[in-house]
């Protein structure tokens, strides 16, 4: 009863899934001290047992400094002006390009096979 209820979680789920190890010792100390990647490379950490302690503490539902997701500022939309002559050129050469195929396709279709 006196310890706080998220590491007791994540004691249990360490115990349950047999990891009494290094990688497990980390999550203890991601929750207990809030180290960071940095803290933990002391300790023999690489980024293949940061992964693991990453999982460990997201399984039990426990954020920590280690684990915690960083929202990424997404950039202020900037505008940009478009000249209408560009938007109607745009249009008319379209149309343009599509009045021709269609011409094409129908002389096409009028013109009598003489490989027959």
């Amino acid at each position: 009863s006196m310890a706080d209820s998220s590491l007791v979680r994540l004691a249990k789920y360490l115990e349950k899934e047999y990891i009494q190890n290094m990688v497990g010792q980390h999550a203890v100390w991601a929750f207990t001290d809030q180290v960071s990647f940095n803290d933990l490379k002391k300790y023999g950490a690489d980024s293949a047992s940061i992964i693991k302690t990453k999982e460990i503490l997201n399984a039990v539902k426990i954020e920590t400094a280690l684990n915690k997701v960083e929202v990424i500022p997404i950039a202020e939309v900037t505008t940009f002006t478009l000249e209408k002559y560009y938007v109607y050129g745009g249009l008319g050469l379209i149309s343009i390009l599509t009045i021709t195929t269609i011409i094409l396709i129908a002389r096409r279709k009028n013109k009598p096979d003489i490989n027959v």
